[in-house]
This record gives structure tokens, sequence and C-alpha cells, in this order.
């Protein structure tokens, strides 16, 4: 049942009587009570307990507290009744927020003309309802009477409180009333004294406005009567503003100056007119000055500025017609430099002039006083406006004078150049490369954009002419001549722009492309079939065409690469790339010939191994040159005597060539070191073998030059006459690496010590492709797996000594990783 149906809350009665969730009491009154007031209250509790007793047995019947009951058990609630309410379908709708006594009486009666005693059982039940209720809410009032009375109590003593508060409240209101009427009069008698200042100190400022007023317009009759203009300007300009903050019309004094400054400051701002036109006619920086000045004072610098720019402009416009209408070629140059002269004059009255009084710029005066930074920048970009438009015209009807200034574009640049040079003598700029002026250059030079872009095209056209005509379809390979006459062309273009660096930069850019043109026209013009890099038969027409490529290609870097130092830093980036080009192509020529002949020569060189040196044939045959080194001598003869003729010496081919002489002394020396077995004959033999490859390569390139690879060579050859006591510590040592040192040991060793690539399989040749690949720490880790195997062997035998040889290769090898563990490499 809901508790607030019924008018009570069964946890809670009033304000002061709380229930906790098992029944008992947990507070009383307002608030939580005091020790002494909780025993008190028990106290008189228990001392109305019979009496209490016997009227609620009297008013309540059955379901009232007995008279022994605790304290808790009379305030429970019946939860009986509650649960009955709470449950019960008739008692339910009585509980509902939306009940409705009309609808419920509706619904009764339809039911009772269904059946006769549906009406007098709904009241019947209506009524024990009622009746129940009634007899708990009796025990309840019971029960809580005490906490009644002292409600009843509490309310007394709010009303005492609150008459006590309305009296004070009564008190305070007559008080204020005391105090208002007591204040009244002092408040209105300060308010018209503070009227009557105001209007003092109005007065004053109206006295004073009349006072200064007279002063300036007396003041300005002083300036007007000396001609001082530009503080005359001044005194007008002050005189304005104090017309406007206060009002002085009606004023007798006043109105009689007024009509006389109005007239004065008309004769001012004409006077100052006719002097700064006057001024900038003669260039008098004194009259310009005090123009300026007249202007600035009056508050109108930067529109009277804008006007007479306009008619210095205007003057310049027509200046730069009068040049441009010449038709005849001595003439039009020399009008041109006029009209740079007119430009710098015209542009000299807005930089130069100096102030009288600070001896300043006036320009530099301008912007410190605030008008506008963008002075001369104004006056500029619309002077290259005019002389861009004009030039642009001129070129349209005249096709003389564009072909002039096309043709002609340095001269031309250069005219606008010294122009600069002299207009940087008055912009006075600390920083050479101030943004400021960098930019007002640029906008001087745009104006000739056109006529720069044109010249730009005719000069890349006059360099890409002689290309086209070298690789012309029908003609054979270029010629020293064609390269001649487009190194020429490079050259004149370079010369022509050289006196300025933009430009230069720009032509440079040009000779880059027509390189790299030169090299995409070579590279389409090579022979690329299979007998055009053959190097055994005589020289075909295809290596021919190739080599004759090549030298123009060298003859044409050699000739740029001369040029360089007149080259700008800016274009030296597309110069430098485009050089690159050139002997990439270069290199796509000779390297599949040099690649070609080593393979060649590295295959007749592993011939050695069937040399047979380990025999005993008679001492005549030492002196006899090997089949394979006369082969060999052969081969190198006609690659540089036959296929190298037909190229220009240079440093790409003699690059190529010390790589080949390298390549084929460090080949020799590796296989020299590996041939097995080596008898006393053989030695001499193999003695001669190198002093017949000295003599081989010495056309090449001189073998001293080689470094490592030659010493190599030339301490192997004494090594190998040593005996085997004493190897360890000669000399040869510290030119020979560890692989060459101890391949030759291994020609000294029985048979049973197996050479590394004997013992892993493999053919000569391919362990000489794997020691290519190798660094020296691998190789000794094959050579040791060699020895280790070897001392197996013998051990496995149980022969009591090794072979003489294999103690020294043991000591050998400790000698060179001892010099790499110091510091140095195995080799």
């Amino acid at each position: 049942m809901d508790e607030r149906a019924v008018g009570f809350n069964p946890r809670t009665l009033g304000d002061g009587l709380v229930y906790g969730a098992n029944g008992d009491v947990q507070a009383f009154g307002r608030g939580p009570k005091t020790p002494g007031q909780h025993k008190t209250h028990e106290r008189n509790v228990h001392a109305k307990g019979d009496s209490n007793h016997s009227a609620v047995e009297n008013g309540n019947g059955e379901g009232s507290a007995t008279p022994g009951a605790t304290e808790g058990e009379k305030k429970v609630p019946n939860e009986a009744l509650l649960d009955k309410f709470r449950t019960d379908v008739t008692y339910q709708q009585f509980l509902r927020k939306d009940f409705n006594p009309q609808q419920y009486a509706s619904t009764v009666l339809k039911a009772a003309d269904q059946s006769p005693y549906a009406l007098p059982s709904a009241l019947e039940k209506i009524s024990s309802g009622i009746q129940s209720l009634n007899k708990e809410l009796k025990v309840q009032s019971a029960n809580q009477h005490e906490e009644l009375f002292r409600q009843v109590h509490t309310i007394r003593h709010l009303e005492d409180i609150l008459a006590q508060v309305t009296g004070g409240v009564d008190s305070l209101q007559s008080a204020i009333t005391s105090i208002r009427s007591e204040l009244s009069e002092p408040f209105l008698l300060i308010q018209a004294r503070t009227t009557q200042l105001e209007r003092v100190q109005s007065s004053c400022d109206v006295l004073r406005q009349i006072t200064r007023f007279l002063y300036l317009a007396k003041k300005l009759r002083s300036h007007l009567d000396t001609q001082r203009l530009p503080e005359a300007a001044e005194c007008l300009y002050e005189l304005e503003q104090i017309r406007k903050t206060a009002d002085l019309t009606g004023i007798h004094v006043v109105d009689k100056e007024t009509q006389w400054i109005m007239k004065a400051d008309e004769d001012v701002t004409n006077g100052a007119s006719l002097m700064l036109i006057q001024g900038m006619e003669t260039q008098n920086q004194s009259q310009v000055a005090n123009a300026i000045k007249v202007f600035y004072h009056l508050k109108t610098l930067e529109q009277k500025l804008d006007t007479t720019l306009t008619a210095l402009n205007a003057k310049i416009s027509q200046t730069t017609k009068n040049v441009l209408s010449e038709d005849w070629r001595a003439a039009l140059w020399t009008r041109i430099e006029r009209l740079t002269d007119v430009l710098h004059s015209c542009s000299r009255v807005i930089l130069k002039m100096k102030s009288t009084d600070t001896h300043g710029l006036i320009l530099d005066d301008i912007v410190k006083v605030g008008t506008t930074e963008e002075l001369f920048a104004t006056f500029w970009k619309s002077l290259t406006q005019i002389v861009t438009d004009e030039l642009a015209n001129a070129a349209r009807s005249s096709q003389f004078v564009e072909t002039a200034f096309v043709g002609e574009y340095p001269k031309l640049l250069r005219l606008f150049n010294d122009l600069l040079k002299r207009l940087r003598t008055h912009m006075e700029v600390k920083d050479p490369k101030d943004e400021s002026r960098l930019a007002f250059e640029q906008q001087l030079i745009g104006a000739l954009a056109k006529f720069e872009h044109q010249y730009l095209s005719r000069s890349l056209t006059h360099l890409f002419e002689p290309i086209n005509h070298i690789f012309a379809p029908g003609r054979a390979a270029p010629v020293p001549d064609d390269v001649v006459v487009l190194s020429k062309a490079i050259v004149s273009e370079l010369e022509t722009s050289k006196l300025d660096e933009r430009l230069n930069a720009s032509i440079s850019r040009g000779v880059a492309k027509s390189l790299k043109y030169f090299a995409v026209k070579s590279e389409n013009m090579l022979a690329t079939e299979a007998e055009a890099y053959q190097v055994v038969e005589a020289v075909n027409a295809s290596q021919k065409r190739n080599a004759m490529i090549f030298n123009a290609l060298f003859q044409l870097h050699t000739a740029v690469t001369n040029l360089l130092p007149v080259i700008p830093p800016s274009a030296m980036e597309y110069i430098d790339d485009a050089l690159k080009q050139l002997a990439r192509v270069g290199q796509q020529i000779i390297s599949p010939l040099f690649s070609r002949i080593t393979a060649q020569l590295e295959a007749t060189l592993l011939g050695i191994h069937h040399e047979g040196y380990g025999g005993s044939k008679h001492r005549d045959a030492v002196h006899q040159v090997s089949a394979y080194m006369e082969k060999l001598q052969k081969q190198i003869h006609h690659f540089h005597a036959v296929i190298l003729s037909y190229f220009s010496s240079c440093p790409a081919i003699s690059i190529r060539l010390r790589a080949l002489a390298t390549r084929v002394v460090t080949f020799f020396v590796r296989h020299a070191a590996l041939v097995r077995p080596l008898s006393q004959i053989g030695t001499l033999k193999l003695a001669g073998d190198m002093a017949q490859m000295e003599l081989a390569l010495a056309p090449i390139h001189p073998l001293k030059d080689l470094g490592g690879p030659y010493k190599e060579l030339r301490a192997l050859r004494p090594l190998i006459f040593r005996e085997k006591d004493q190897i360890l510590g000669s000399p040869e040592l510290e030119s020979l690496s560890m692989t060459t040192a101890m391949h030759h040991m291994f020609s000294r060793a029985p048979e049973e010590l197996l050479s590394p690539h004997v013992r892993a399989g493999w053919s000569i040749a391919k362990y000489s492709k794997w020691l290519d690949e190798q660094q020296e720490a691998e190789v000794w880790k094959l050579i040791k797996a060699s020895l280790d195997a070897y001392a197996n062997k013998v051990n496995q035998r149980g022969d009591s000594a090794f072979d003489p040889i294999f103690p020294v290769m043991v000591s050998l090898g400790n000698y060179f990783l001892e010099r790499q563990r110091t510091g140095g490499p195995l080799s």
C-alpha cells in the first residue's frame, strides 16, 4: 500500500520520529538528541506507560500495544495491514496515482447491474478498509502523542522568535527614515556645487581654446609674412583640429579669424604644390623638402605624393615612347642610353633628395614619420610597368626594334644593369643582399623578361644547330671539325653573357641541355652488335664508328671542362650533370672492349698450369718464351696497337689501361704462385715468364705506378729461388700477401699435402674466381684446413716427423696472423 495514500510514512512520523530497517527508533525531533535529552524522554515514556496503555486499549481494542511492550514495539506500524492493502485487488486501485472516484463508482454500478451482490460487497469492502485504517491511525496517534505535544511547543517557540524579528525590522526602518531626513539637505547642496564646478571648468576649457586659437592665428600671420610655409602648415593643421574638437561658433573673435584662416590654408597648399613641381623639375632638394613638410603637416602628404608620382610616371612614359620611336639602328642604342638616364634622374628625385633640417634623406624622414613605407615601391612598380609596356609596344610595332632587342639582348641588359648600379649609390643600403633592393632590381630586369626568353630560345637553337648537323641522317660518325664548331658555339654564347651572372647561368643551363642532347644523339648512333666489341680480329667498321663517337665525346668533354672557370656556381650543377652523361656514353663504348680483352687475357694466363714447370727439360729450354706468355704478348699488342689505335688518348682510356694492367699482374702472380710442382728448371722458366710479363705490359702502363700488385710480382721472383730455411725472415714477405706466399709454399710441399682447391674439389678457374670474392681471412681458413688435414694424416700413420716444408708453412701462417693482429692486414 502506498504510504502517501493513507497520510503517513511507516518509517517517519512528522519531522521527529524515524524508524530503522528493523523497526527500532533511530531519532526523535528534528535533530539528534543529547544524551541528557534522551534519558529524560525515556523517563517520561516509562512514567506514563500504564496510562497510555489503558487509553490505547480502550480506544483501539485488538491490535493495540500491550502495557509491557517496549517503546520500539509501540511505534512499529501494522505491517500485516499494509501488506493487505498492497496485495488486495480492490484496495490496489486506491493506491494508484491516477485513481478517479467517479470512474471507480461507475465501474461498481455497472457491476451491480450484472449482479445484485456486487454493490453491497463493494461497500462492505470499502467500509472494512476504512475501519482498519481508522484503527491504525488511532494506534499511531496514541503512540506518537508525546512527539506531537513537543511539536506544538516548538511551534509556539517559533512564534515568539518571529515576533522578536518583526520588532527588530520595525526599529531598523525607523532608523533609516531618520538618517534619510538628516542627509537630504547636505546632498542637495553638494549636487548644486558640483554642477557649478562643471560649468566653470567647461568655461575655462573654452577660454583656453579661444586663447590658443588666437595665438595660432597670430603665429600663422608671422609665418606667412616670412614665407615659412612648413611652419604655417603646422599652425593651420592645429587650428583645424581646434575647430573640430571645440564648438567655437558664435564667438565674435573666432568667427572674425576663421574666414582669413581658410584663405590662408588654400594659399599655403597652392604654394607648396607649385614648390614641389618646381623642385622635381629642377631637382632642387630644398624646395622638394619644404613642400613635402607642408603636406606632411597638413596630413595630405600621401595623396599629394600619389598625384606627383602620377605626373612623374606620365613624363617617363612619354620619354620612353619618344626614345623607342626611332627607326635606325645607330640611334636606337643611343636613345636607350638616354632613356636609362631619364629613369635614373626621376628615381634619384625620390631616393636622393635630402632634408634641409635633418640633412637626411627625405625618403627616410617620410618613413620615420609613419606616412607610408611603400612610397618608393609604388613609384618603382609603376615605373617598371611603364618600361615593360612601352618596350613591348615598340617591339610589336617594329620588327627592327624586336630584332635588335632580342639579338643584342646582352647589350640591352648591360644598359639596365648600369642603371641599377647608379641607383644603388643612392639607395644607401648597408646589406648588399638586402631583400627590398633585390626586389626593386628584379622588377626592373623583369621588364626585359620577354626579350630574355626569346634570346635564350635563340641561344639554345644556335647550340642545337651544330648537333643536328653532326647527326643528320645519312652522315657518318662525328669528326673533330664538327666538335670544334659546336665548341665555338658554346664559347660564343658564354662569352656574350659573361658580364651578367644571372644571364650567364641561364645560358649555361642551355649549354648543359645541348651537351645532354649530344650525348643522346651519340648513344643512338652507337653500334651495339657483337662484332663491335671483338678484340681478336682487325678493327671493323662498327668499331671505327664507335671509336669516332668516343673521340668526339672526349673532345667535347675536354672543351667544356676548360670552360668551367667561367661557369657561374648556380649553373655548375647542370654542367656537371651533362659532363657525367657524356662520360657515361663514352664508358658504354670502351667498357665492353676492356671487359672482353680482360677475359681473354685471363683465359690465356690459365695456360700457365699446362706449361709443365715441374719437369727436368734441358736448360736451354729455359730461355724460350712459354707458349701461353707468347700468346699473351700478341693479344696485348694487338689490343693496344690495333684496337685502341682508333681511340684518342684520354684519361678514361688511361684509367682503363691501368685497371687492365693491374688485373693482368694480379692474375699472373696468383697463378704463378699456384704452379705445382715447381722444379729448379721450372723455377728458372717461371722467372723468365715474369720478366716477359713486364715487357708485355710496359707499353700499356708504367708498371711502377701499379703499386701493390707490381711489388708482389717483383717480390715473388726472388722468393721462388730461396731455400725453405731462408723463407722465414726474408724481406720479400713484406711485399707479399698471405695468399700468394702460402700458395707458393704448396708448390714445395709433398703431394699428400693437397692444395686448397684440390682438397675442396674445385677447378683452378673456379678457385681463382672464388679468390676474387673473398677476404684474406676466408682464404686462410681454407689453407689451414689443408694443413690440418695433412697433419692428421701423418699422425694417423704414426710417422715420426712431418715433411720439412710443413713447419715452415705453419710458421709462415703464424707470421701473417701476427702481422694482422698488430694492425696490418694479412696481405
